[in-house]
């Protein structure tokens, strides 16, 4: 074979080959998008949460969720939750043991609805048994990871068919404004009798009923007594008048004035100009007026004084 045959030949290899290995390159350059583009099309981005083992902080690692319906997702979130951090300086949040038995989406909604929904878990027994501080971290990070997917607002736990309850009585709807994700969320606590008023049997008068609640050192008395009206009575034959959706936004002192600042719910599931408005109000005052520092009340909503047509006015502070 002449020299340029030679050169001819050498030639249309390497041609060949470069065409090649472009084209290999491209392949892979077009799976890379097309995997990109089918993430960013099928896949939701949400967090998981964990405890930094020498911090003991809370920290977050991202999880990649396929789109599908609500519980569905909701359900992948969770087995990726119990798989535990990627992370070697995080630790579990779940312990092994811990099983649920119903995953319930409450308030089902129709697929245009912007509103966000609750979500009921029910744990088994086992619950019962771990650790207070494992159960308590077990709640925390199952709510701030729950309340990451976009259509979830509350978590409702139970244990078996028993609403699960805290130092305050059952715990009720739990979200990112009620559940503390800081360092200080198994801080010390202090025991303090409180007067608190709740409606008797007949639902048209307010009762008291003198109660030892737990504090965080740094949280003040008056949010934990909101909270335990909330929560409701020990007393049987006592019930609670504030609707058990109210959020506890705030709750400071100024002097002798208490501000109050609560959610809409609590507005939004009474009746304007009813009986049961009027209690909820004055079970809020009575039982903040009984401590000797505060003499007057003013509940707010989201932030502002309210009115409402036919309704209690709530724009001046109560004695």
């Amino acid at each position: 074979m002449s020299n340029k045959l030679k050169f001819v030949f050498k030639w249309i290899t390497i041609c060949l080959i470069s065409a090649l290995l472009i084209f290999i390159l491209l392949i892979s350059v077009y799976r890379i998008y097309a995997d990109a583009h089918d993430k960013k099309l099928n896949y939701i981005k949400a967090n998981v949460y964990f405890r930094n083992y020498e911090t003991f902080e809370w920290e977050t690692e991202e999880r990649l969720i396929k789109k599908d319906n609500e519980k569905v997702q909701v359900e992948h979130l969770l087995t990726e939750l119990k798989k535990g951090p990627v992370s070697a300086k995080l630790m579990p949040s779940i312990p092994e043991a811990v099983g649920t038995t119903e995953i319930v989406l409450a308030t089902p909604l129709s697929e245009n609805s912007e509103e966000r929904k609750v979500i009921e878990i029910t744990f088994t027994d086992v619950f019962n048994e771990i650790p207070p501080t494992k159960s308590s971290d077990c709640i925390v990070s199952l709510v701030w990871t729950l309340t990451s997917l976009d259509f979830i607002r509350d978590v409702h736990f139970y244990i078996g068919e028993t609403e699960f309850s805290n130092y305050n009585g059952p715990a009720g709807l739990l979200n990112r404004q009620n559940v503390r994700i800081d360092s200080q969320i198994l801080e010390e606590t202090i025991l303090q009798e409180v007067v608190l008023y709740f409606a008797d049997s007949t639902g048209e008068t307010l009762i008291q009923e003198v109660d030892k609640i737990e504090t965080a050192v740094s949280d003040s008395p008056e949010m934990s007594i909101v909270n335990a009206l909330i929560a409701g009575p020990n007393d049987t034959n006592l019930t609670a008048v504030i609707p058990k959706e109210t959020k506890v936004l705030s709750v400071k002192t100024e002097d002798v004035l208490c501000y109050v600042d609560l959610s809409e719910e609590f507005l939004l599931k009474l009746e304007p100009g009813s009986l049961k408005e009027r209690l909820a109000v004055q079970s809020i005052v009575k039982s903040l007026t009984a401590r000797q520092n505060i003499k007057q009340v003013q509940i707010l909503i989201n932030g502002d004084k309210s009115s409402r047509p036919n309704g209690i006015d709530l724009s001046q502070p109560f004695e």
